[in-house]
């Protein structure tokens, strides 16, 4: 499912059905979003995919994209919140 949102203010409301996956918020170029998948990595290649088909030749990219799992910086497991990845790698493995 992809959508855009132009706002100051957004609450994003979901129900979990699959316990397997987390939520990841991540962070690159003039663009945030939010993922559920297994892994951080995975959570920036959907990311990273969705962005492109909403933001198109207008998506803006840094060389690095933030991630972060968002129950474990609940969980003040701080060694484990926050990962980054190069956005050509991710970009290089996209299907």
């Amino acid at each position: 499912m992809t959508n855009r949102l132009d706002c100051d203010i957004m609450a994003l409301m979901v129900k979990k059905s699959d316990t397997q996956n987390r939520f990841f918020y991540g962070q690159c170029g003039d663009w945030e979003g939010v993922a559920s998948a297994s892994n951080p990595r995975k959570a920036c290649s959907l990311m990273i995919d969705q962005a492109g088909e909403v933001f198109k030749d207008k998506m803006k990219t840094t060389d690095v994209m933030v991630v972060m799992d968002l129950q474990a910086q609940m969980n003040h497991q701080d060694d484990i919140a926050i990962s980054a990845f190069s956005t050509k790698t991710l970009e290089r493995e996209l299907p």
